[in-house]
């Protein structure tokens, strides 16, 4: 997973079978899913529901408004 936090920082980390991880953002995420089709996403403990696939790599961005997929993958932009 590497996922970008409010546009000003990222992280990259394996996320393995049945375990989770909390991120917290004031604006959005933005994040590639190595495996997009074994995740499972919550945003404020609601579960997100997208379309992921096994074995596929997915960019995606969530905001308040939600989930959507990305065309590309995210970037952090440094000034």
């Amino acid at each position: 997973v590497m996922i970008i936090t409010d546009d000003l920082e990222e992280e990259d980390f394996l996320l393995y079978p049945r375990n989770a991880k909390s991120m917290i953002a004031t604006d959005n995420f933005k994040f590639t899913l190595g495996n997009s089709g074994v995740i499972v996403l919550k945003l404020d403990n609601e579960l997100l529901n997208f379309e992921g696939k096994r074995g596929s790599v997915r960019h995606y961005e969530v905001t308040r408004n939600g989930i959507q997929r990305l065309t590309a993958p995210p970037v952090l932009t440094k000034d």
